[in-house]
């Protein structure tokens, strides 16, 4: 909650999951997320690795957290990724082989390759932060602040991915070389059409 209430976050990263909304905290954890919504602060959370034996995880399931999966450098789905939810956005990004620092006290070495959805959970996070950068440079403060709700985030996201495996690929590389068309895109979307 301080996140939200005292330092007016834009977006929060959980790159963790629980098994369910009974464990101990979870009530407080559930008035947390209603309230980071109601604030407009965008939330990401890994889904799990727990393969085709496991659904996400919470709070990657709540209806107002955006729940991230692993792939590869091509978008291929990470082996972990429980299986894509039917009638859901499941998107996904790089988190496999990400070169991630390590502290020595865990290791020798100073960086490892780590893969998972906890690990594209931060990717997914700093694209949702490019876009919110990007769209505050080029466009109005109203404009900027819009695309902050979830559906109209959700929306951009699905403009940005491409459909792989029942996973929404998540790969924004070339758009952003002509403001032109993101400001298409995000009018589009804040005008209530995809």
């Amino acid at each position: 909650m301080y996140a939200v209430t005292e330092w007016e976050v834009d977006i929060i990263s959980m790159s963790f999951g629980l098994t369910d909304e009974t464990e101990p905290g979870c009530k407080d954890f559930l008035t947390a997320i209603e309230t980071a919504r109601s604030r407009k602060v965008l939330m990401l959370a890994a889904a799990s690795n727990h393969g085709s034996h496991g659904v996400p995880a919470f709070p990657a399931r709540h209806s107002s957290v955006f729940c991230i999966f692993a792939a590869d450098g091509m978008g291929n789905r990470g082996p972990a990724n429980p299986t894509a939810r039917i009638h859901a956005h499941n998107f996904s990004t790089l988190g496999l082989a990400v070169e991630s620092a390590w502290p020595r006290a865990l290791g020798r070495e100073l960086l490892k390759r780590k893969s998972g959805t906890s690990f594209a959970v931060p990717v997914a996070a700093g694209i949702v932060a490019t876009i919110l950068l990007y769209v505050r440079q080029k466009l109005s403060g109203e404009e900027a602040r819009r695309l902050k709700e979830f559906d109209k985030m959700r929306d951009m996201l699905c403009e940005l991915s491409s459909s792989r495996d029942g996973y929404n690929v998540i790969s924004f590389g070339d758009v952003f070389r002509d403001s032109w068309y993101v400001g298409c895109i995000v009018r589009r979307i804040l005008a209530g059409g995809r």
